[in-house]
C-alpha cells in the first residue's frame, strides 16, 4: 500500500508541478479568452471522458485481482460503443470538427485513465506515474507548437490536448485491442452483465455529478461571458490542479485498499475514519498555505491582467478542501455498493447548484459572489457526506 502510494503520488506530482510551472509560458502565448474556448471545451471533455466506459471502470478497483483484464477489456469494448454513439448524436448540433475532437480526447483520455487504474490494480503503480508526467510534458509541448492555430471555435490549447491524448493512448489502444481479441465475446458479456449496478447506479451519479461540477463553465459564459470564464479556468488550474492529483489518487488507492478487507466492515469504517483525520489536517495546512500564496503567484508568474483570478480561487479552495477531506468517505461507500445513496446525494447537489445559477439569472450578483455562494453550498453537501457515511454508518451500512 505504502510503495503504491508513494509511487503513485511520485509521478503525479511532477505531472501537476510541470503543469503549474508551465502556466506563465501558456499565459504569454494565450489570452484570457483564449482560456475561455479552452475552458468550455475542457468542460464538454471533461463529461463526456468520464461517462465514455459507463462508469464499468470502477470494476477495476472495486473487485479483486482476478481476472482484472477481463474487466479492463469490457471497459475498452464498451467505451468504444460509447464514443461512436455520442459523436452520432453531438454532429446534429455541432461543428462536426469540434464534435470530433471532443469524442476523440474523450475516448483517448479514458483509455489512458482506465489504463492507469488497471496498472494500479496490479501494483505497477509507479508507472501510472510515469504516463501522467509524460501526459503532462506532451500537453504542454503541443499547446505551445500550436500556439499560433486558430480555426472557428478551435485554438491551439484545444488542438494541443487532442494531439496529446492521442500519442499517448496510441500505444495502448493497440494493446488494449490484442487484449479484447483474446476473450470470448460471450465473457465479456458476462463480466458486464454481472456487473451492471455500476452502470445502473454509478453512470448516472457520475453524469450528474461530472454536470454539477462542469456546470459553472457554461453558466459563467452565459451570465458574465467569456473573459468569466478565462478567469475561472485559471482559477481551476491553481486550485485544482495541486488537489485533482492527490485526491485522483488517493481515491483509486484506498477503494483498492479497502476492496481487500471489505470482509471486516468495522476495521474498513475504522480506517476510513482515521484516513478522513489525517486528510482533513493535510488540507488546512494545504489549502490554507495556497490561499496565502495565492496573490504573489498571479502578481508574478501571471500579470495585471488575471488579477481577478485571486478572488476566485480563494472562493473555489473552500470547495476543493472539504471535497478532499470526502475522499474515505466515497470509497468506503463505492467498496460496499452502496451506490444508490450515492446517486440520491447526487441529485440533491445537482438541484442545488441548479436552483442556485437560476437565481443568479434573476438576481445579478457579482462574479466573486456567485462562485463564493457555489462554494459554500457545495463545502455544506460534502460534510453532510462525510456525517453520514462516518458518524451515522447506520443509514449506509
Amino acid at each position: 500500500m505504502i510503495k503504491n502510494l508513494i509511487g503513485y503520488l511520485s509521478g503525479n506530482s511532477l505531472s501537476q508541478i510541470i503543469l503549474l510551472l508551465t502556466i506563465p509560458l501558456l499565459v504569454s502565448l494565450y489570452s484570457v479568452e483564449n482560456f475561455g474556448v479552452f475552458g468550455v471545451f475542457g468542460a464538454y471533455l471533461a463529461i463526456f471522458s468520464q461517462i465514455n466506459g459507463l462508469k464499468f471502470e470502477n470494476t477495476i478497483i472495486s473487485n479483486k485481482r482476478i481476472r482484472v483484464s477481463y474487466y479492463y477489456a469490457s471497459c475498452i469494448f464498451i467505451s468504444v460503443i460509447v464514443s461512436v454513439t455520442v459523436f452520432l448524436i453531438l454532429i446534429i448540433y455541432y461543428d462536426w470538427m469540434y464534435t470530433l475532437l471532443i469524442v476523440l480526447s474523450s475516448f483517448f483520455a479514458y483509455i489512458i485513465n482506465t489504463y492507469q487504474l488497471y496498472l494500479v490494480k496490479i501494483e505497477k503503480s509507479i508507472l501510472a506515474g510515469y504516463i501522467s508526467v509524460l501526459r503532462s510534458v506532451l500537453l504542454v509541448l503541443f499547446q505551445i507548437l500550436f500556439s499560433d492555430y486558430k480555426v472557428t471555435e478551435i485554438n491551439g490549447l484545444i488542438l494541443g490536448c487532442f494531439i496529446s491524448l492521442f500519442v499517448l493512448s496510441f500505444p495502448i489502444i493497440f494493446w488494449s485491442i490484442w487484449l479484447v481479441s483474446k476473450i470470448r465475446f460471450v465473457l465479456l458479456l458476462k463480466m458486464i452483465k454481472s456487473n451492471f449496478e455500476f452502470v445502473r447506479y454509478i453512470l448516472p451519479q457520475t453524469l450528474i455529478n461530472n454536470i454539477s461540477v462542469q456546470m459553472p463553465v457554461f453558466f459563467i459564459e452565459s451570465i458574465w461571458g467569456l473573459h468569466a470564464v478565462g478567469i475561472y479556468t485559471m482559477a481551476l488550474k491553481i486550485v485544482q490542479v495541486p488537489s485533482r492529483f492527490m485526491s485522483t489518487v488517493l481515491r483509486n488507492l484506498l477503494t483498492s485498499a479497502f476492496s481487500n478487507i471489505s470482509s471486516s466492515i468495522s476495521l474498513c469504517y475504522s480506517k476510513a475514519k482515521s484516513y478522513t483525520l489525517y486528510l482533513a489536517i493535510l488540507s488546512f495546512c494545504f489549502f490554507s498555505a495556497l490561499a496565502i500564496f495565492i496573490p504573489f503567484i498571479i502578481e508574478v508568474f501571471l500579470g495585471d491582467e488575471w488579477s481577478d483570478v485571486v478572488l476566485i480561487s480563494r472562493c473555489m479552495l473552500i470547495w476543493f478542501s472539504v471535497s478532499f477531506i470526502n475522499i474515505p468517505a466515497f470509497c468506503l461507500t463505492m467498496v460496499y455498493r452502496k451506490l444508490k445513496f450515492i446517486l440520491n446525494f447526487e441529485i440533491v447537489s445537482f438541484i442545488i447548484r441548479l436552483a442556485l445559477f437560476f437565481c443568479f439569472y434573476l438576481i445579478p450578483v457579482e462574479f466573486y459572489i456567485g462562485m463564493l455562494v457555489i462554494s459554500l453550498s457545495v463545502a455544506v453537501l460534502n460534510f453532510y457526506f462525510i456525517f453520514t457515511v462516518l458518524c451515522d454508518r447506520g443509514k449506509v451500512f
